[in-house]
């Protein structure tokens, strides 16, 4: 009998362990499902010099600027050509008003029947 209740401590005693190995295990699981990893990377270089800058000269920079408004004069006729619709539109209704005033004033309050 005396045995039997040794074996049974001895059992008892394991399955505590086990539990808190699990447990502690467990733990473990769920610090490292919460845990952020940082990683930075660094390169080094060589420092290059880079010489001078280069900088336009006046004679240039007045080619830029001829170019340039060559450019806007081009773009500012090619747009009043792509509104052609709404430039003969406002034409009719500023024909259709007129003529409708010229009505107006013909037949007005002060018109000799």
């Amino acid at each position: 009998m005396e045995d039997i209740l040794n074996a049974e401590e001895k059992i008892r005693t394991i399955t505590e362990e086990i539990e808190a190995q699990e447990g502690r295990l467990r733990y473990l699981r769920d610090q490292v499902s919460l845990s952020t990893l940082t990683l930075n990377l660094y390169q080094t270089q060589e420092y290059r010099e880079t010489g001078t800058a280069y900088e336009r000269g006046f004679w240039s920079r007045t080619g830029s600027a001829f170019v340039f408004g060559w450019e806007l004069i081009q773009e500012l006729v090619l747009g009043l050509i792509s509104i052609w619709p709404i430039v003969l539109l406002l034409t009719g209704l500023i024909v259709l008003w007129r003529r409708v005033r010229r009505r107006r004033g013909e037949d007005g309050p002060g018109a000799v029947l």
